[in-house]
């Protein structure tokens, strides 16, 4: 969940139900958006729309209208490496690769991620094997 100051909306993507899962749980792919009158709108997303998940992070780049959405955990053990930019103004999600010989963080959930100048830093979560992570990146 992320606060879009020049929208005035605070923007809500992914979740989980512990009572019950399945890898085709649309409801937490959805999109929410809360406006500045508290009303949610569940927002027609388009694009690379990211598979469920719970234990990300989202971060809104400032002055673009775009939140970044990275790892997290779908289903009961799959953790998440991917990267998704979710365009506020035009509801499309993109999915973004690394580039060619650019290291990437390795797959996490329940990290924290903050955007410091034009960079997004990663600490902490759970990996791939479950092993709790106390590193930056």
């Amino acid at each position: 969940m992320c606060l879009e100051p020049s929208s005035q909306k605070i923007v809500l993507y992914g979740g989980w139900n512990s009572f019950h899962w399945s890898f085709d749980e649309t409801k937490f792919m959805e999109v929410w958006t809360l406006d500045s009158n508290w009303r949610w709108l569940k927002e027609d997303v388009k694009g690379d729309i990211p598979i469920a998940r719970r234990g990300h992070s989202s971060v809104i780049i400032p002055h673009t209208k775009k939140m970044v959405v990275y790892g997290g955990c779908s289903g009961y053990n799959l953790i998440l490496d991917d990267t998704y930019i979710f365009d506020i103004g035009t509801n499309n999600f993109t999915k973004i690769a690394p580039k060619e010989n650019q290291a990437a963080p390795k797959g996490r959930a329940w990290h924290t991620a903050s955007l410091i100048g034009s960079h997004i830093y990663y600490f902490g979560g759970l990996s791939e094997t479950f092993k709790e992570l106390n590193d930056l990146v």
